[in-house]
């Protein structure tokens, strides 16, 4: 029987000597709606908002040995992160999770706190992300990008030149620059070069989505020089 664990921020569980139970890492989060009652109408109606809601994801937990430094420096470095970082585990080990810390770890020692048990609470958003979806795809002038979930995702594009992108029918054109290369953010909706904002050189009425099955992706550039789109497509499922 192998024994589970959880990386938070890049750091092994095991490294404290952390070791988990997924009794709670099944669930699906819920879709976020309005319900509304009608007097002198049966039934209610539905008002769907377009999204999914945050789900709490609880690991039962138990250190076995040296427990109360272990469990210290554990809650330390959990603690630390004021936004959504990297969460995975054995049980999913093709996905990960963006999440934080929900609420304070409430520990059960014993044995001469030697060993003891807690529950690991995390607010995480209600994508489950393919590590597969993090590879990036290379477009010089058109191609395709395959998305295996039903879920459309919202990429990250990486583009060098400038010009226009056309993904499925949406089109970005970016503007005439000399930087490097341009990151656009579809989830974000924001373009930079790492700390430098770039928004001025990008101009569209949408950001694309990479919709279910494949995708049909095509530029025009017009600069000389290294002419290449990247696409991380950031597939995800619940």
């Amino acid at each position: 029987m192998g024994l589970n664990s959880l990386t938070f921020n890049g750091i092994n569980s095991l490294t404290y000597g952390v070791y988990i139970s997924g009794s709670g890492v099944f669930n699906a989060p819920a879709r976020d709606r309005d319900v509304v009652e009608v007097p002198g109408r049966n039934g209610d109606i539905i008002r769907d908002r377009g999204r999914y809601k945050n789900i709490e994801v609880t690991y039962p937990a138990f250190i076995i040995k040296d427990f109360a430094n272990n469990v210290r420096t554990w809650s330390n470095y959990l603690l630390k992160p004021t936004d959504y970082v990297r969460l995975e585990d054995t049980y999913h080990p093709d996905e990960f999770r963006l999440a934080v810390l929900a609420d304070d770890m409430e520990v059960d020692p014993v044995a001469w706190l030697a060993a003891g048990s807690f529950d690991l609470r995390f607010n995480c958003r209600p994508e489950r992300f393919l590590k597969s979806g993090e590879n990036r795809w290379d477009i010089a002038q058109a191609g395709v990008v395959y998305n295996p979930t039903i879920m459309p995702s919202k990429p990250m594009l990486r583009v060098y030149g400038y010009g226009t992108i056309t993904v499925n029918g949406t089109t970005i054109t970016i503007l005439e620059h000399s930087l490097p290369y341009i990151d656009i953010d579809c989830d974000l909706q924001e373009a930079y070069y790492g700390d430098t904002n770039a928004n001025q050189y990008i101009s569209c009425t949408e950001f694309p989505v990479i919709d279910p099955g494949t995708n049909q992706v095509s530029t025009s550039f017009i600069n000389t020089g290294m002419q290449k789109l990247e696409i991380i497509p950031r597939t995800w499922q619940l």
